[in-house]
């Protein structure tokens, strides 16, 4: 890495100066204009003395080392060191990219996406499943094992209120479809605010769900109504390119969990409050929540309780566990933590991701519960059809890749722990900083690079002043960099940023500069294919499919 080189010089001139600091706490910082030099570091900062006074001793101890490529240096601002480079700096050998596995086999949990059968997979789903397969396939990048898990309840009040909608408006079993199953729900939503009794039968129901005793035709329409949920999450897994290495079902752990938090009541870690089981959330700062409550029915948090430790069971040789949810769910984990941490007395092994919301231009908040609102289904099967118009020509797979490009950069371009807001017609159009401009720029270095195959004996870039884009070197240059700090973050933000950028300063370059029957042809190539394998390596590592043609 270039950074490196200049990071080596720093380090040198610093035990010249006896001063100690670690080669990897060096930062430096890649200039954007080249009037401030092509790189500068704040080291002067950062060990206790003068800025000013100091910053002219690195500055002295590094041009009396006489390195080649260095042109000049200044210090500016207060302490700042700026460098100037000779070309020469910036010969780069291709594939200098390629990760060193630190953490080759270390095994990671994600868990992400969570839509629950019998209910709609909303736009909530579709941004968790964005945001998570970014952050597993950011660990994979980095030579992580990563083991992918979706967590899904099919039992308690949701599932009773589909059950009785699908019985109240008389829909027959080998009749039933994901759509009406989804719309008995939002049915017994909107009656039970008028008519008390419905939330009497949905207790009912519930109950008899965790004790086993439902009748057979409650049964039936739970066990279609289940397979079909599956089934058409699965179709829509396909689409967004994710598949699960596991499934865990809240129907697996209420048991366990309850027992665990019923066997937790004597050591005073749970409480009893009216009839009801609960932690007292308020000795660490937090709320108090019920987690058995005074049906006899464990809640969200006994079922949480009960999939920690079966994930341990099931891994144990996991890292630890990252989930991935809306933050509005931000307490309901942190009380959760908090309770599992004194059962086992010592800090868990999960680490919770939170966003915001996914807001469409011209539309609010998402909420399956009212059924008037686009659905993350519907969003996908829209974005798909405005692609289809645009590209008429594209097979089925391309449309379809193309599309989940527009929606995933749409969303992971933004902070996400911030409301995203995701405008369609901008997100599907090759405008700067879109899924399919990233997905193009790709496609185009594979067709100049495909009208010269033989060039690829060349692996060294040798820069002249006649064609050196030292913007793109620099910016090739920062890629292990910027993934790693991505994966440390979980900020897919910043690698996305950074392909936005690279890929720009490559369109715009293509856009002035002859490559093929020039002198330079073969280092233009070189620079061409460096900009493509990592373009193509960001993406995978952002969970973005490539396509061949646009």
């Amino acid at each position: 890495m270039l950074k490196d080189n200049l990071r080596g010089y720093i380090y040198t001139a610093l035990l010249s100066l006896h001063t100690k600091k670690e080669k990897k706490d060096i930062q430096i910082d890649t200039q954007q204009h080249s009037k401030f030099g092509d790189y500068s570091t704040n080291i002067a900062f950062c060990v206790g003395k003068n800025p000013i006074e100091f910053a002219e001793k690195i500055k002295d101890e590094i041009l009396k080392a006489n390195h080649s490529s260095v042109k000049s240096i200044e210090v500016a601002g207060g302490g700042f060191i700026n460098f100037y480079l000779h070309d020469e700096f910036f010969c780069v050998k291709k594939n200098t990219h390629k990760k060193k596995y630190t953490h080759k086999n270390k095994q990671v949990l994600v868990e992400y996406t969570d839509p629950n059968p019998f209910k709609v997979f909303h736009i909530g789903h579709l941004m968790t499943n964005i945001i998570g397969e970014a952050v597993a396939s950011l660990y994979e990048s980095l030579g992580y094992k990563v083991v992918r898990l979706c967590y899904q309840g099919d039992i308690g009040p949701h599932v009773s209120k589909a059950i009785l909608g699908v019985i109240n408006k008389n829909i027959k079993t080998k009749d039933l479809s994901v759509k009406n199953i989804a719309e008995s729900y939002t049915y017994i939503n909107k009656i039970e605010k008028e008519d008390p009794s419905v939330s009497e039968q949905i207790t009912r129901i519930t109950q008899n769900m965790y004790a086993k005793t439902m009748s057979q035709h409650q049964n039936n329409i739970y066990r279609i109504g289940k397979d079909l949920s599956m089934e058409h999450f699965k179709e829509l897994y396909d689409i967004l390119g994710t598949k699960f290495d596991k499934h865990f079902f809240e129907s697996e752990v209420y048991e366990s969990g309850t027992k665990i938090v019923l066997n937790h009541l004597k050591s005073g870690i749970f409480k009893n409050s009216d009839n009801a089981v609960i932690y007292e959330g308020k000795k660490k700062k937090l709320n108090t929540r019920v987690f058995i409550t005074s049906n006899n029915t464990p809640t969200y948090e006994t079922k949480e309780v009960g999939l920690y430790f079966k994930k341990i069971k099931k891994y144990p040789k996991a890292l630890f566990s990252i989930i991935i949810t809306a933050n509005e769910q931000d307490n309901f984990f942190k009380v959760v933590d908090a309770a599992i941490e004194d059962i086992i007395g010592k800090k868990t092994k999960t680490l919770n991701i939170t966003h915001g919301i996914m807001k469409i231009i011209g539309s609010g908040k998402i909420s399956s519960r009212e059924g008037n609102i686009i659905s993350g289904e519907e969003l996908l099967k829209k974005v798909i059809q405005e692609v289809l118009e645009k590209n008429p020509k594209l097979n089925k797979k391309e449309i379809e890749t193309i599309a989940v490009s527009a929606i995933k950069v749409g969303v992971l371009r933004q902070e996400y722990t911030k409301d995203i807001h995701f405008d369609i017609k901008k997100e599907i159009s090759l405008t700067k900083g879109s899924g399919p401009y990233l997905l193009y720029s790709v496609v185009r270095c594979r067709g100049i690079l495909s009208k010269k195959p033989l060039w690829r004996i060349i692996n060294f870039l040798l820069p002249n002043s006649s064609y050196v884009n030292r913007e793109i070197l620099k910016e090739l240059d920062q890629y292990s960099e910027v993934l790693k700090s991505a994966k440390e973050k979980n900020s897919p933000h910043h690698l996305v940023q950074y392909l936005i950028r690279l890929s720009s300063l490559f369109n715009s370059w293509y856009a002035k500069e002859k490559i093929i029957g020039t002198k330079d042809q073969n280092q233009k190539l070189l620079l061409v294919d460096m900009v493509k394998e990592i373009l193509e390596d960001g993406l995978c590592a952002c969970g973005i499919k490539k396509v061949n043609r646009m």
